[in-house]
Order: structure tokens, then sequence, then C-alpha cells
């Protein structure tokens, strides 16, 4: 909000104004006096303020206003053949005819975006060349960039792109070790340790006391033990009878501490983790194979193709500008070279309609990341396949409706704007039509195999454990074969 407020402050700061202020002297007062307290002065600035007020709330008397679109779910939808239109942006410019008294004339275009200009300037397609051959007085969504603002005004902000990449999941593999805290692990290991030893020391004490001879030693009391927690309970015969006494309160300690693994085993052992490959545009490039895919005539098309063409004529930028490294650097500054590294390396692909983006991204098996505005991708919700934010946003753009410099009553929509912002109607409708929609909609009660993945780490301990039987095996054999040699 305070973005939009300190954006209105400048707008309203840089428009051509009338005004006049200060102060005058008073020959009578023999002191300066405000200039409006003169009545001359009061009347020029009170027609100045009427002359503001028309302007701002200007009757349109039921003038046609001719809007020009093309359909974006729940951006802007079209009703009774394109004669009608809903969606956020619909509803805004509906509640602004009745509220300014124009009508509204919307037109469905068989255009499907808002177009870039040619080397000549001149917008050939999308809904700029509308504007230019002067068909219509609005478009209805464009982001706002210095490049267009020789062709169309722009409204209010109505509000702001990132990356968004295909869901991809993986399972936690060390889920094993996951069931249980730290603190609670060593715990469980000291409770061994001590369960052990106890049991150690009561059979040592029985030896001791009866004179007899005890045939286990204390590394046969912790291998036995840990067979024991493991739910694998023996203990040889000739332990004494205070040990195993001990031997049972482990087996109600093993008991517990399995209950508890078990409760928590399927949640964890189906937990699954997302992690965004990459955090920005360079470490796309860098450490990633994604490509990134925009839509023809998109502002993050307009972006990566402005950057490509600086950095190819640097030269010649370069020869105009003398060799002056100030003017070069700061034209470099507002330059970022990640874009042009990503036409070096190929890794920009431009495609003609949202469908087809959506269609590659979901349905291809390479890796793409699409380069869309957060409410064009909430709007939409599920869309072939679920997508997901990652990384940060690439840059802030403003979303606005473009309006025709032939169009003189700008700010009367713009004061429209303000109101609905006010009174807390564009709240109202971004929830309805773009946040609400951006529910991702689990498939629930759906029954899957288990894959190799959730169970690796179990297969690798047993596998381990085979191996290392298998070495003492091998030693005690050759140990046997030596002695007996």
């Amino acid at each position: 909000m305070r973005n939009l407020l300190l954006l209105v402050t400048i707008h309203e700061f840089l428009r051509p104004v009338q005004s006049v202020n200060g102060v005058i002297w008073d020959k009578e007062l023999e002191d300066f006096v405000p200039i409006f307290s003169v009545p001359a002065f009061a009347a020029v600035n009170h027609e100045l303020m009427n002359r503001s007020r028309e302007l701002e709330l200007y009757n349109f008397q039921g003038r046609i206003v001719k809007f020009s679109y093309y359909e974006e779910t729940n951006i802007i939808n079209s009703r009774a053949n394109g004669t009608e239109v809903t969606g956020v942006i619909g509803e805004i410019w509906n509640i602004l005819s009745e509220y300014l008294n124009f009508t509204l004339k919307p037109i469905l275009t068989k255009e499907q975006t808002v177009g870039i200009a040619d080397s000549k300037g001149k917008f050939s397609i999308g809904l700029l060349s509308h504007i230019e051959r002067n068909e219509t007085d609005v478009i209805a969504r464009v982001e706002a960039h210095i490049k267009r603002s020789n062709i169309i005004q722009f409204t209010i902000p109505l509000w702001k792109y990132r990356l968004y990449i295909r869901r991809e999941v993986k399972y936690v593999p060390t889920w094993m070790l996951k069931l249980f805290s730290r603190k609670v692990w060593f715990m469980i290991l000291l409770m061994y340790f001590m369960l052990s030893f106890c049991s150690y020391l009561s059979q040592a004490g029985e030896s001791k006391v009866t004179n007899k001879y005890s045939k286990t030693n204390l590394n046969d009391h912790f291998f036995y033990n840990f067979g024991m927690i493991c739910g694998q309970g023996y203990f040889p015969s000739c332990s004494s009878k205070s040990s195993r006494i001990v031997e049972l309160w482990l087996g109600l300690f093993s008991c517990l501490i399995r209950t508890a693994f078990g409760a928590l085993l399927i949640g964890y052992m189906t937990q699954t983790t997302e992690t965004p490959p990459f955090e920005d545009l360079n470490s796309l490039l860098d450490t990633t194979s994604y490509n990134i895919l925009t839509i023809n005539g998109s502002l993050p098309t307009l972006l990566l193709q402005v950057r490509n063409i600086f950095f190819s004529h640097l030269n010649l930028v370069k020869i105009l500008f003398k060799n002056n490294k100030l003017y070069i650097n700061r034209l470099q500054a507002g330059v970022s070279p990640e874009y042009n590294k990503t036409t070096q390396l190929r890794r920009h692909t431009i495609v003609n309609t949202e469908e087809e983006m959506y269609k590659t991204t979901c349905l291809t098996g390479k890796l793409w990341a699409i380069f869309q505005s957060a409410d064009m991708k909430k709007a939409r919700g599920i869309y072939f396949c679920r997508l997901n934010p990652a990384g940060k946003s690439m840059f802030t753009a403003w979303i606005v409706s473009g309006i025709s410099w032939n169009f003189k009553h700008k700010r009367s929509i713009d004061v429209g704007i303000l109101k609905l912002y006010e009174v807390g109607f564009m709240d109202l409708l971004k929830y309805r039509w773009i946040e609400s929609k951006n529910v991702e909609e689990e498939v629930l009660n759906k029954t899957e195999p288990i894959m190799l993945e959730q169970v690796y780490l179990i297969l690798l301990i047993f596998s381990g454990g085979l191996l290392i039987s298998f070495i003492i095996l091998l030693f005690e054999n050759l140990i046997f074969y030596c002695k007996n040699k």
C-alpha cells in the first residue's frame, strides 16, 4: 500500500497543474497576508479549483467508451458473445461505468498479447496496435513500462513478475532419523547403555556370590540387548535371574520405543519435500538446465529483447557516447547482463499464447520455467499441471489499464479507481477473482505404492550389516585357518 501511495503522489506531482500560493502585502494592515484572503485572488482560485473538480468528477452523460480486451481466466472473462465482461478487471470497469455514468462497450479481439513495437517504433500486432489505429479508448490490462508511455496513458496501478516451475516432489530419504528428535535419540542410547551395564553388573555380582563362572561378558550384553531393542528378544539361558529382571525392563522399554516409532512411521515415510532448484536468474542459468518461457508481447519478452539489443550494439553505443564511461556505466546499470546471458545461452523461448506456454511446460519432458505475473498465475489456478513459484521475484511491474492519449478524461478514471481502493472494493474484487482461485487442489485418499526412494535407507542399512557380517566371517575363518595351520 505504501508503494501505491508513493506512486500516486509522484503521479500527482508530475501531471500538469495550475496552482497559486503565497502571501501579499496589505497596505492597510501594513503586513503580509495570505494571497487568497484578497477577494480577487480568492475568486481566481475558486475558479481553478472548480475546473480541476470538473476534470476529476466529469459526468460522461452516457458516452460510449470502447474497451478492447482478450480473455484471461478470472482476470477478464467475456459473456454474451464478448459484449459483456466480468473478472476482476471487467468488474472494475463495470463499477467505473456506473459511477462515472459512461457506457462501456467491450470489444473482444483476436489478439492474444499486448504487443511490442517493431524497429520503427510501430505496433503492428497486439492490443496496442488498436490504440495506435485509434480503434479503441481503453485496453484492459497492460504492464506499465516507459516504452509504452508514448502510445498510452497509464491508470492508477491495479496491482504487481516471477518465475514458476512445475512441481517436483521428492521423498525425504532420512525420514528414519527424523522420527525422533536428537535429544530423544540420545536418551534412547543412554538408556540402552545403562540397562546393558546393569544387566552385566547384576550377572557379575551373582557370579561372584555363587562362585560360578559367567559365560557372558559385557560385549555379549551389548549385543543381545541391542537385539531386544530391535524386537528380536533372545538372551542366553546361562544368564542369571537378576540380569533377566533387567532384561524384562529392557523389553518393556523396547516395546514403548517401537510403539512410538510405528505410530509415526507411515506419516514420515510418505513425507515429501520441495526444494526450489534456483534462487534467481543467475543460479537458474549457472546451476540448472531450466529454460525460460515467455509470451510474445509480454513485458518479460520486451525486457529480454531490450537487454539483448543493448548488449548486441554495445560498440555502437560506445561510439555514440564517444567512449564516455560515465554515460555508458549509467546505461549498463539499468540493463541486467543476466537477460543478455539468457539469450546468448539460448535459454529463452517465446510462445504466442498462454495456453501454448502451459502445454509446453506441463506436457513436454524438458525443464521449463515460465516468466509470468503473479495475478495471472493465481487467477488461473491449476491449468494442465501444478506450477509453483521458485526463487525470488524477478522484478516488480505495476499492472494497469492503458488509456488512449485521445481520451481526455483520464483523471476521472483515476479518481474512480482511488474511490474503489478507499471503500475496499478493490480488495474484495482481488480476493474473489484472484486470491480465492489460487487453490492448489491435492488428490486426497489416493493410494500409491511405496517407492524405492522411500525405503532405500533401510535397504542400505541391511546391506551394510550384511557386508560387515561377511567381513567378520571372513576374518574369523582366516584366524581359524592361521591358528590351525
